[in-house]
């Protein structure tokens, strides 16, 4: 994977569970030039809180920094969630995936970038993709499994 595919880049690097654990996990975000913004995406957290509360869903707050790489800012940026989440494939394996969102000055959500670089017949994954899969996580909760909200 070539880094100048990217033009922007997050390094997210996550606290460790116990208080003496001094490996921080980590994990990249890559996104190409494109915006999204997620308009839908207030109403996914609190949809997804329901699920908490139903321990289909965990979230909690450990993101320890976040390093922007290529053109990546993090100057309008107010706040940082991460949704990880293992999704079933058609051929039953579970694939890890992640979404990095922004909370942006004005308010509204904006998507930051996806881990792993998902390739589909030589393409990343359209943008588009990511609002559906948010959708996706609520409403088809047998896909998927280790639902992680990370602020």
């Amino acid at each position: 994977m070539a880094v100048e595919e990217h033009n922007f880049i997050y390094k997210v690097y996550f606290k460790g569970i116990k208080k003496h654990d001094h490996d921080l996990i980590n994990l990249t975000f890559l996104n190409d030039a494109s915006e999204v913004f997620l308009e839908n995406f207030p109403n996914f957290l609190l949809l997804i809180n329901e699920k908490s509360r139903k321990k289909l869903a965990h979230s909690f707050s450990n993101i320890q920094e976040i390093i922007p790489m290529g053109n990546a800012s993090k100057v309008d940026i107010t706040q940082f969630i991460a949704v990880l989440y293992t999704e079933k494939n058609l051929d039953g394996q579970n694939l890890k995936q992640g979404i990095l969102i922004g909370k942006i000055k004005d308010g509204r959500y904006k998507l930051l970038g996806a881990w792993p670089r998902i390739v589909q017949e030589n393409k990343i994954r359209e943008k588009t993709d990511y609002k559906l899969k948010l959708q996706e996580i609520i409403e088809k909760e047998s896909n998927f499994t280790d639902i992680l909200i990370i602020m």
